[in-house]
């Protein structure tokens, strides 16, 4: 007895010494978030680390507990509080041996990551030089950006002299990830321009990235816009999700706690430091494409004006919430900023309105409604148009409503693809084309092969 009790004894110390080394690490870290005044995301590491602090401080008061329980010969619970302690290191030394193994020996499949902290750009924007592939039921491309993250297979280099500078500035429809680089639309538009003109150098240059709203584009050009040296600035406005998103609207009807922002933030600092922990939070917390058997083919984007937390699409309602009503005013006044800037730089600035699937093919539309029991009378499908142009005209800014356009070219095939949102090879394509007839008619050059 007196042998077994000795044993403990020595476990117990070996475990206090390991508990207290693992606070002490931990500890300055713990007190950072204690005593800084500041909680936002950005410490959810530390929220993560102060946790676990509790917890081997809980661990502690129990091992010495358990000391003085021995030394009273009570032996039940010191040998619940050895068993305990035993599983719960046995546990940690199997997590940390995975985590090895993830990160080290297999390759888990996981979202291939395309973004980061870009330094020339001075904020979040595509990894530089990166060759990925991207693969889903409906398309498999290889991702390629050039040395500064932009999607492109030529470095960016000083201007030549009759050289003229187009940027496309949009989100995932200008960066079309979903087609290869030689059949987006911006790589479709250079070789147009160049094939049409040749006693010039037409280079346009795609800034687009997937989640690029109009507040972040124009953050990016006040930061970026003096290193294109830039002739013409098209602005690709899509109605799908720049005006107003579902991420937009939940803090509004449903504000978060300090508990969920912590929790949040604490699970997405944990993705970035284990392999292990990333592979399963992304598989319990990635909801299935909006297809199938839960509705319509294709992806949700812009919340449905009714109710946006129950239900999302591309639908427009003939009288808007006060929520979307200032978010159109949100973005355009984003879009008057991003005119002056081209003024101030004197580059010819245009809109380019992008319609959503829903309102380019009607089997998609009939689809929607049907699915989400929406009363047809009460939709303006053609409204976010109508009021994007009335700013437009108001404000004198020059801009091309592509509705017409694809809607047309839809008639004869498929612009987008079937559960992706986004244009397709045909869609950039039609696009191009359209973009090049109204930069032959700004520029003046015959108009022989743009008719």
């Amino acid at each position: 007895m007196q042998i077994e009790q000795n044993k403990k004894k020595k476990l117990i110390v070996i475990f206090i010494f390991i508990t207290t080394f693992f606070i002490l690490i931990l500890n300055p870290y713990s007190v950072r978030v204690l005593i800084s005044p500041d909680r936002n995301i950005g410490y959810g590491l530390f929220y993560s680390l102060l946790l676990i602090t509790s917890l081997l401080i809980m661990l502690l008061f129990f091992y010495i507990l358990n000391l003085k329980l021995l030394k009273k010969g009570k032996m039940q619970f010191p040998n619940f509080i050895i068993n305990f302690t035993t599983f719960f290191y046995t546990i940690f030394i199997l997590l940390l041996a995975t985590e090895i193994l993830f990160r080290y020996v297999i390759k888990p499949h996981e979202p291939v990551e395309l973004y980061t902290k870009n330094d020339y750009f001075g904020m979040m924007w595509h990894k530089p030089n990166l060759n990925v592939r991207l693969i889903t039921e409906e398309f498999d491309v290889n991702f390629r950006t050039n040395n500064i993250g932009l999607r492109d297979d030529r470095e960016l280099t000083a201007k030549c002299e009759n050289e003229i500078r187009i940027m496309n500035l949009g989100d995932s429809c200008v960066q079309a990830a979903q087609i290869d680089l030689k059949e987006t639309m911006t790589y479709k538009l250079e070789e147009n321009l160049n094939s049409h003109d040749s006693s010039k150098k037409y280079r346009v240059f795609n800034v687009g990235t997937s989640g690029c709203n109009p507040s972040y584009q124009r953050k990016f050009l006040e930061k970026n816009i003096k290193k294109f040296d830039l002739d013409y600035l098209l602005l690709f406005l899509y109605i799908g999700n720049d005006i107003i998103t579902t991420l937009d609207i939940k803090p509004l009807i449903n504000p978060p706690s300090d508990i969920q922002i912590m929790y949040t933030s604490s699970m997405l600092s944990l993705t970035k430091i284990s392999k292990l922990f990333k592979f399963f939070y992304l598989r319990l917390n990635t909801e299935p494409e909006w297809g199938g058997p839960r509705g319509p083919r294709g992806r949700p984007c812009q919340p449905f004006d009714a109710e946006p937390l129950e239900k999302t699409a591309n639908l427009f309602l003939k009288e808007y919430n006060n929520y979307i009503k200032n978010a159109y005013l949100r973005v355009f006044d984003e879009i008057s900023r991003i005119n002056n800037i081209c003024k101030i730089n004197n580059i010819d600035f245009t809109v380019f309105i992008i319609p959503t699937k829903e309102q380019v093919e009607p089997k998609k539309f009939e689809e929607t409604i049907n699915f989400l029991h929406v009363d047809k009378n009460s939709l303006d499908m053609e409204k976010p148009q109508r009021l994007i142009s009335e700013f437009l005209n108001d404000n004198q800014i020059k801009y091309i409503d592509l509705l017409d356009t694809l809607t047309i070219a839809s008639k004869i095939k498929d612009t987008y693809f079937d559960f992706d949102p986004h244009w397709n090879a045909y869609g950039n394509e039609v696009v191009s084309e359209e973009v090049t007839k109204y930069l032959i008619r700004t520029l003046h050059l015959p108009v022989t092969w743009a008719e």
